[in-house]
């Protein structure tokens, strides 16, 4: 984002903030459906292209390495620009991109279209959520991020869903209609979203702005890192454990649909909570809260009830320490709100994704149970790295 956090609200009118916010996490619930829209076609698109399994897991992690790595880059990118374009055009390119897996001809046409995708995501995620940022006022900037974060936490559980309706009824080449929203969304991105004023300053150079804010960015970076791994292992682990425990194939993913959802209603609880009661406090108190029901998903040998509500607490908790781990970051570095935001919301995703190996691995030797409550526990870890956060300037 190109304006200081703390003063671009005083110039918005609360409307014209309510209705641009709106409109983006909209946008952002439309562009976080085609998250996992790959693997939702992947089963198909193995059978009818003659893909290997190491082919397939290739390209969930091209999609990955862009969607997520490129993003702080584009962050820093768009704090030195006004751009709004990347926030229309990105969620365009993410629906055109999934909406065409199942027509791909070939495996080279497939890479491609992920390219494609992960492009898309990687230009709309920092920028959009900077503009939300920006837009709204200092009070109530964890309810408005909030709103925008859990939009896109129900995409993410929702996209899957609405892809496999569409290969149930007409095939895996009868799910490009999921194209039709993102084509909406960036048509009123484009028109009603909130403007980005110029930069009132020159732009720090980045070993300029590593050597300002290198001690928040390093603090961010080991906080946010902690708290994917043990998001990812978590959202891995738990159908295997209830697997593990005698639950068929359909009751396995009860627990982890509780996770998902509730989580997804974590993170408005999460914004809401930082605006009352503050954000290094309530960040704390979620990553220690979801210490608990991890270890009970882990340990407690539980299939049924207990199992579900575990997992749904795990969920509420680790998301809400999500969305107030975004308001504190796009507060601590003024002026660079879009490379922040990218960290946040692009690291999370990719970071959380090389952790699933090693404790899959560590699963093999030690036990799935074993394996799940370490992840169980890294909050805590990252709880006590919430420390060496500096205090962030006071909003105006």
């Amino acid at each position: 984002m190109v304006a200081d956090v703390r003063t671009a609200p005083a110039r918005a009118a609360p409307a014209v903030a309510r209705r641009g916010v709106g409109v983006l996490a909209a946008a952002h619930f439309v562009n976080d459906t085609y998250t996992y829209a790959l693997q939702a076609v992947l089963p198909a698109l193995i059978a009818t292209l003659g893909l290997s399994l190491g082919l397939a897991g290739a390209l969930v992690t091209i999609y990955q390495i862009v969607a997520s790595f490129v993003q702080p880059a584009v962050g820093y990118l768009a704090d030195r620009s006004s751009l709004r374009w990347p926030a229309w055009a990105g969620v365009m390119a993410s629906g055109v991109a999934a909406g065409l897996l199942g027509l791909a001809p070939h495996y080279l046409a497939l890479v491609g279209l992920l390219l494609l995708g992960g492009v898309g995501t990687a230009i709309f995620h920092p920028v959009s959520g900077a503009m939300v940022g920006a837009a709204a006022p200092a009070a109530t900037r964890g309810k408005w991020l909030a709103l925008y974060v859990t939009a896109g936490n129900f995409g993410n559980a929702f996209g899957p869903l609405a892809i496999g309706a569409l290969i149930e009824r007409w095939g895996v080449a009868g799910t490009w209609p999921i194209m039709l929203p993102a084509l909406v969304a960036g048509a009123l991105v484009c028109a009603l979203a909130p403007p980005r004023p110029r930069p009132s300053r020159a732009a720090p150079s980045l070993p300029e702005v590593l050597r300002r804010h290198g001690r928040v960015l390093g603090a961010l970076i080991a906080v946010v890192t902690l708290r994917a791994w043990a998001t990812a292992a978590l959202v891995t682990f738990i159908p295997l454990l209830g697997r593990a425990r005698g639950l068929s194939l359909g009751e396995a993913t009860l627990p982890l649909t509780a996770f998902l959802l509730v989580g997804a209603c974590g993170s408005l609880v999460g914004g809401l909570a930082a605006d009352r009661w503050g954000r290094d406090r309530v960040l704390v108190a979620s990553l220690l809260g979801s210490v608990p029901f991890g270890l009970y998903v882990a340990l407690g040998g539980d299939a049924g009830l207990g199992l579900l509500l575990a997992a749904a607490g795990a969920g509420c908790c680790l998301n809400g320490s999500f969305t107030a781990l975004t308001i504190r970051g796009q507060e601590s570095v003024p002026g660079n709100v879009g490379m922040v935001t990218g960290i946040l919301l692009g690291l999370s995703v990719g970071l959380g994704g090389l952790a699933v190996t090693p404790l899959a691995l560590l699963a093999e030797r030690a036990g799935l149970s074993t394996a799940a409550a370490l992840a169980a526990v890294l909050p805590l870890l990252a709880a006590m790295a919430v420390r060496w956060i500096p205090p962030a300037p006071r909003p105006a």
